[in-house]
């Protein structure tokens, strides 16, 4: 009887949404019931289309109702939701964006609302994706800034010009967009973007590398774009106005003009021997095994070479180049780790995770985080699993060809997730100096295992982690991230030239030791 109950109260729930009603009772149906809700939801036919007007607001309540699932949901799966930010403060910005969502609200206004809370959980596995009908109607009708901008020496420039004026100097700087400084434009941006704890970096570093889309999303997509350059340093500023384009039209003009922008990273595995210096230079563009795969690379047996070779070499000075790596597999970072250690030590204090089989949003679920049978999790008293058998929990030190050498770790704002893993413990196990800028992550740990849903009203994907790793480092809750012994970031006049900056000062650094 109770079970019919339930499901009567579920369906009436339904009507009402359709109806344009909100659905304040969401939050408070049993799982049971919550989750025959979501089956309803996701069954109809003219949910499932996601198919809106996006000139028009929204139908009556459907924003409304899609937040108050995904607070639900975050509650109920996500393990990193109160590492960085209270109770109170997740509160408080759903309750921002539910309050906003009482009066008309468009597609893009219920992407600022979700892109926001994400900012304010300060998770960096955790984000948001437009709805498929969206990404269709992106491509072919919303404007862009046609240009993709870099950051250096903390002034904007303009790295590739996909406009149809091709007489903008590449790297001209730019100083205003439409009228409004662009430190200003960063600043309105940022509470939108990707945050990983309390790191500095890593919300900048995707402003400049995302400028183009994070404006179309947070703040227009105008018809026409007002830019005030410097071409060079000292010039007198002047004004240009370019088109807005399309998607397909940056695409195709990126093939014309900037042919080896698709390539993506390349070799995700590199490593050059100096003689004259007797120092390897080690970079590791990606610790994603199924990268390494495409491009017929092992990261144990690559490694196992690397440090065979600077064994056989007697090289001091070992340069490990991490800058952009945004992680991967935990697997490959113990590894190499051990060539570092002198004993065994802990690498991850402990791993929190959530059972998607337990969840009660299952129908909504379309990306699954990969729990296996064999893990063993064992059910602590706030219901969370203690992850008993994680692989990744402790390291021994490396058979043979342990480094003992001088490090250097080269790093910066995209350097995160994995990567945080292996700084973090460098830092704590090891005499490594560590050049370049703040990693992008929390230093006291990471998350992982990450699953996502599709919101059954209007189609915004939601992606966050059940799984939170606790590095074994001796202040648990820092929430920086790792800061560089010495800072240093790209120039433009290298850049110009097509020279690396950051490696060649280290590559200095060594020579002066060297010399000593």
């Amino acid at each position: 009887m109770k079970a019919f109950l339930y499901v009567l109260l579920a369906g009436i729930l339904y009507s009402h949404l359709l109806n344009g009603q909100p659905v304040p009772d969401v939050p408070h149906l049993p799982d049971s019931s919550f989750t025959t809700h979501l089956q309803g939801l996701v069954g109809d036919s003219a949910l499932k289309a996601h198919d809106f007007d996006f000139s028009k607001p929204l139908p009556k309540g459907y924003a409304e109702a899609d937040l108050r699932i995904l607070k639900r949901i975050l509650e109920e799966a996500h393990t990193t939701l109160y590492r960085y930010a209270t109770k109170a403060q997740i509160d408080s910005a759903f309750a921002h964006s539910l309050e906003r969502a009482q009066g008309p609200m468009y597609y893009l206004d219920l992407v600022r609302e979700a892109a926001r809370i994400q900012h304010t959980i300060a998770c960096g596995h955790t984000g948001w994706g437009h709805s498929t009908t969206y990404r269709a109607f992106r491509k072919e009708q919303v404007k862009l800034f046609p240009f993709q901008l870099r950051v250096l020496e903390g002034k904007y420039h303009l790295r590739y010009n996909y406009s149809f004026n091709r007489n903008i100097a590449d790297y001209s700087e730019l100083t205003h967009l439409n009228g409004i400084p662009i430190p200003d434009l960063v600043k309105q941006l940022r509470m939108f973007m990707y945050a990983d704890g309390r790191s500095a970096t890593g919300t900048t570093y995707d402003v400049d590398r995302f400028f183009s889309n994070a404006y179309s999303n947070f703040i227009g997509s105008p018809e026409r774009f007002t830019l005030r350059l410097r071409e060079k340093e000292g010039l007198l500023e002047k004004e240009i106005s370019v088109k807005g384009l399309t998607k397909t039209q940056i695409d195709s003009i990126q093939r014309l003009y900037y042919p080896d922008v698709e390539q993506g990273l390349g070799i995700p595995l590199c490593f050059r021997y100096v003689d004259s210096l007797k120092t390897g230079i080690y970079t590791i563009k990606w610790f994603r095994k199924e990268y390494m795969a495409h491009f017929g690379q092992d990261f144990a047996r690559f490694t196992d070479s690397v440090f065979s070779v600077l064994q056989e070499e007697g090289a001091k000075h070992l340069i490990l180049d991490l800058r952009d790596n945004k992680g991967g597999w935990t697997a490959h970072g113990k590894y190499l780790l051990s060539y570092f250690v002198t004993e065994e030590i802990d690498v991850v204090k402990h791993v929190r995770t959530k059972k998607p089989r337990d969840f009660s949003f299952a129908p909504i679920i379309n990306m699954l985080p990969g729990y296996l049978d064999t893990f063993d999790l064992n059910l602590l008293p706030n219901g969370e699993y203690n992850w008993i058998n994680y692989p990744s929990l402790r390291v021994s030190p490396a058979s043979q060809n342990n480094f003992t050498g001088k490090l250097y770790v080269l790093a910066n704002g995209g350097s995160r997730s994995c990567v945080g893993m292996v700084a973090s413990l460098l830092r704590e196990h090891t005499s490594a100096l560590f050049l370049g800028g703040e990693t992008g992550n929390a230093r006291c740990g990471s998350a992982g295992m990450v699953m996502a849903v599709e919101l059954p009203y209007t189609g915004l994907q939601f992606y966050f982690s059940t799984a939170r790793y606790t590095f074994a480092v001796k202040d648990t809750l820092n929430p920086e991230g790792v800061q560089p012994d010495i800072e240093q970031g790209p120039r433009l006049k290298e850049v110009l030239q097509g020279r690396d900056y950051e490696l060649e000062q280290s590559l200095k650094m060594v020579s002066k030791s060297f010399n000593k």
